[in-house]
């Protein structure tokens, strides 16, 4: 039964429905006195010796025993009219499926920028003994300040705990199992970094790698076929973000990273050569030294002769060539300060204008994190995103 909205539950006024799932509604609520919004989770129905309440409380228990800047933070559980009720921070923002429904495929550094949080995150539990089990893009979310928080734990499993999964039942999404999981194996974090293959395959290409017409058949294809890569359906991923995206969807768990702390580093890997474009290369010492070899008569004769040439070519270039662009800069995680040529010229998100064709270069800088060059050449393209990595000891 849905609670109506302005009603008092404990001391939480409901000031809105969030959503609806299996188990129960997920209200936004005001605290009492304080005003501060949270969220909060009830069960729709149940006794407490069924499976739903079970589950239910067994999400509190774990959910109460974490606390990370990627996971949403828990705040109490109660019982309200025989029901119980679980209460948490309130996350900003939508959920990484609604950004992909919106958007469609992401920008390569925003993948690895969303993959790197979520490994954090799930380092933090597997080092106590958590599985999430249900890691999807519709349990993930990202803040308006550009933070990624990883959502639910109805079906998280503590190592030691008892289980609660019946015998020949398969725990979490379809669509997010690993092929050991369909072959009836309990998940351990190599099952969880199958997913986070998913989620960079989702995000890289705006779609899930596996389908089908009904469960069985999604569970053959996941067991038996091998997706494309993501540059088949998106000629914008780079080599290496396939590579890291379908090591984590070997069949085998042997052949995936071991850890999560392994897609970390291939994480860093992979987004620090490509990062912001290539530098230009330097002229070579040989033509250096003969240019400064040469008179001064014959340096402004030679320079003169470039300009004349350079404004021949522009003149000859057909009309509409050189028209300008408004181009927004961006970083995924908050903001960053701008500089052209040593100075500062603003903060992201910066708009700047340049002309089509033209290569533009900038530098992020960050406290905290390494300053970060970009370049590229001025297409049509509206916006270029950024990640930011975070120096050495953070």
């Amino acid at each position: 039964m849905s609670v109506p909205i302005s009603s008092w539950i404990g001391n939480y006024e409901v000031v809105e429905l969030l959503g609806s799932g299996g188990m129960g509604e997920v209200y936004l609520v005001e605290e009492r006195g304080t005003r501060v919004r949270r969220a909060m989770k009830t069960l729709r129905s149940g006794s407490p010796d069924s499976d739903l309440w079970r589950r239910f409380m067994n999400e509190g228990r774990v959910h109460s025993a974490l606390s990370h800047p990627n996971i949403a933070s828990f705040h109490e559980m109660f019982l309200f009219a025989d029901r119980p009720c679980l209460v948490m921070e309130y996350v900003d923002g939508e959920t990484l499926f609604a950004r992909i429904r919106r958007l469609g495929p992401l920008p390569w550094d925003q993948t690895l920028a969303v993959l790197s949080h979520l490994c954090e995150a799930l380092s933090y539990l597997h080092e106590r003994g958590v599985m999430h089990r249900d890691l999807k893009s519709a349990n993930i979310k990202i803040t308006s300040g550009g933070s990624v928080k990883l959502l639910d734990f109805g079906i998280a499993k503590l190592r030691r705990s008892p289980g609660m999964t019946m015998a020949g039942t398969v725990m979490g999404t379809p669509e997010y199992l690993a092929p050991e999981q369909i072959g009836g194996q309990a998940a351990d974090a190599r099952s969880e970094i199958w997913a986070l293959g998913l989620l960079g395959y989702e995000m890289s290409t705006g779609r899930l790698p596996f389908d089908g017409e009904d469960e069985l058949a999604l569970y053959n294809a996941i067991r038996n076929i091998n997706p494309p890569p993501p540059s088949a359906l998106n000629p914008d991923v780079p080599p290496p973000v396939d590579s890291l995206v379908m090591r984590c969807l070997e069949k085998r768990p042997s052949r995936r990273y071991q850890a999560t702390c392994e897609v970390a580093a291939a994480i860093r890997q992979t987004a620090s050569p490509a990062r912001g474009g290539q530098r230009l290369p330097a002229m070579p010492t040989v033509l250096l030294e003969r240019w400064r070899g040469l008179s001064r008569g014959v340096r402004i004769a030679a320079i003169a002769t470039v300009l004349l040439l350079v404004i021949w070519y522009v003149a000859a270039l057909p009309s509409g060539s050189g028209e300008f662009r408004t181009i927004t800069l961006e970083v995924v995680d908050g903001t960053a300060d701008v500089y052209a040529n040593g100075s500062r010229v603003g903060r992201t998100p910066h708009k700047t204008r340049a002309r089509l064709g033209e290569s533009v270069q900038f530098e992020l800088r960050k406290n905290g994190y390494v300053d970060q060059p970009i370049q590229f050449e001025v297409t049509e393209r509206k916006s270029y995103s950024y990640a930011m990595q975070p120096a050495a000891g953070r």
